[in-house]
């Protein structure tokens, strides 16, 4: 469900969508830096993305989800 709601939001150049994805503790991996953390983080790298670019198409072609009690990580 959550590779599915950041696929969908890439898809539809949301920046919004994209950051929804992601709880205040987060690290995550931008296209403008290695690593950045939180929603803010997410929403202000992926907002300029797509200022910068169109996606065109985008598919996942591995997916991997590991879980421990409330963690995951994804990629």
């Amino acid at each position: 469900a959550l590779q599915e709601a950041f696929m969908a939001a890439l898809r539809a150049e949301n920046a919004e969508g994209l950051a929804a994805c992601y709880t205040e503790d987060a690290v995550n991996f931008t296209p403008d830096r290695l690593i950045g953390y939180g929603p803010e983080s997410a929403r202000a790298s992926w907002g300029a993305f797509f200022d910068a670019w169109d996606v065109i198409s985008a598919e996942l072609s591995e997916q991997h989800m590991v879980e421990s009690g409330d963690l995951a990580a994804a990629w």
